[in-house]
């Protein structure tokens, strides 16, 4: 038999000393001390899992002080205990029992019934004849107290029971609602959102009411309400009728038009909603494009095209000529570069800036010619025969080359505008005879085409 001593200095304790019954004095290794999480009301059925907090421990006893059972025991370190009724019990931690410095722990833990409460907004209304009912569901017992708060548009605004009949809203919006669930001593505050409907008011949208002939409208209906499901009926008054929720329609002939719609809306605040628009749509006639040109049958010899405009109600014209040139005159002229078939496309608008547009085809015929002067004079300052250049017409594939006497390439070109200035390598090419090769395939006969020869350059 023996006593454990703990001592104290300053209030703090120092160490932990056991006398026996021969009053030996055997201090401790570790200071022992026994705590169990301080968790006394409980709300979660009757398991209850402890955890233990004590320092220096290595083993423990616990009593759950379960008085129906002598079984309420555990040697482990953090164990569960399933008590078989609500009520106070006196909990006790032993750590390092049996051994010298043990140390004790008891508290006293309340058992509550299960309590979890649950809250689900109800589905939205319509403004017109609202009705909500709201209910808290879930695990509480029969003593349970309950506090609604519905916000001041509802009536009533406040309620004390779990479940609350024909709460009606005044305006439509979106209201924050709250109950405070009490199981003494637990308690949970409950929160949703309920969502009432504005009757449906609408008007129709138009991408434009003033458009051209055959120029789209997208009609489209704008809302203080989303038509999740709703039922469309169009009319015009050109006669076109149809049931898409944003139709796209466009008129054939000018003049000006109205419409209707009606909105069959079948949840959220079902309702018929008629739109009637008078003479709301004017469509404006469209001018009507028309070109001619001379000559109407051409060669690359010739290629300069005079286009006259032969079009109706046209303010202002716009040519394109299939090159790439353009042109915003009324009567234009233009000269081809190269022979070929070329898309000429006239776009003209009217007072009402509406246009229309055309497309007529202009043939440049090719032709072929081939000559080469033999001499030419560069650097004499008299700017005339300073280049030696070949003449040629409806060729592809060309490739125009110089050699001096020795064979040399001094000079080499692709393209037929491009001639001989007679330098080399930026210096002045001595006077001599020069041989040329020219190679090309002859548009008219399909053929590759060799040609040499000799120049003279003259100083």
């Amino acid at each position: 038999v023996g006593v454990c001593v703990q001592e104290y200095r300053g209030g703090q304790l120092i160490g932990t000393h056991y006398r026996d019954f021969q009053f030996n004095v055997i201090t401790c290794s570790v200071t022992v001390v026994s705590a169990i999480q301080d968790q006394t009301q409980l709300c979660s059925g009757y398991t209850v899992n402890f955890h233990n907090l004590s320092v220096g421990g290595n083993s423990y006893f616990w009593n759950f002080g379960d008085n129906t059972t002598l079984a309420d025991t555990s040697t482990q370190t953090n164990p569960t205990y399933v008590y078989p009724d609500t009520g106070r019990y006196q909990v006790t931690l032993i750590a390092n029992p049996g051994k010298p410095c043990a140390d004790t722990s008891v508290k006293t833990f309340y058992v509550y019934p299960y309590f979890n409460p649950n809250f689900t907004p109800p589905a939205g209304q319509c403004i017109t004849n609202n009705s909500f009912t709201f209910n808290v569901t879930g695990n509480y017992a029969n003593y349970t107290t309950f506090q609604w708060n519905f916000s001041s548009a509802a009536s009533p605004s406040v309620a004390n029971t779990s479940s609350v009949s024909g709460v009606n809203y005044s305006a439509a919006g979106q209201f924050p609602v709250s109950v405070i669930v009490t199981q003494q001593p637990c308690k949970d505050t409950l929160n949703g959102l309920v969502v009432v409907y504005p009757k449906p008011v609408a008007d129709v949208a138009l991408t434009s009411s003033v458009v051209c002939v055959n120029s789209p409208i997208t009609f489209s209906i704008n809302s203080n309400n989303t038509f999740t499901t709703a039922l469309y009926n169009w009319e015009f008054s050109n006669g076109y009728t149809t049931t898409q929720s944003s139709p796209i329609i466009s008129f054939s002939t000018a003049g000006v038009y109205s419409y209707s719609a009606n909105i069959i809306t079948t949840v959220f605040c079902a309702d018929t909603i008629h739109i009637a628009a008078i003479n709301s749509i004017t469509v404006n006639p469209l001018p009507i494009a028309n070109f001619g040109f001379l000559p109407t049958s051409t060669t690359i010899f010739d290629p300069q095209i005079y286009f006259y405009d032969s079009s109706y109600a046209a303010v202002q014209w716009f040519w394109d000529f299939g090159d790439g040139a353009t042109s915003d005159w009324a009567y234009p002229e233009h000269i081809y570069d190269n022979y070929g078939n070329y898309t000429v496309t006239q776009v003209v608008t009217n007072q009402f800036g509406c246009k229309d547009t055309i497309k007529k085809i202009v043939k440049i015929l090719p032709e072929f010619r081939f000559w080469i002067p033999n001499c030419f004079t560069p650097g004499n300052k008299d700017n005339l025969n300073d280049t030696f250049k070949p003449f040629v017409i409806g060729v592809e594939d060309y490739q125009f080359d110089i050699f001096n006497r020795w064979g040399e390439k001094i000079f080499s070109t692709n393209n037929i505008h491009t001639g001989w200035d007679g330098t080399f390598k930026d210096a002045p090419s001595p006077q001599d005879v020069y041989v040329w090769v020219i190679t090309f395939k002859n548009v008219l006969s399909k053929r590759a085409e060799y040609h040499t020869g000799h120049v003279t350059l003259l100083k």
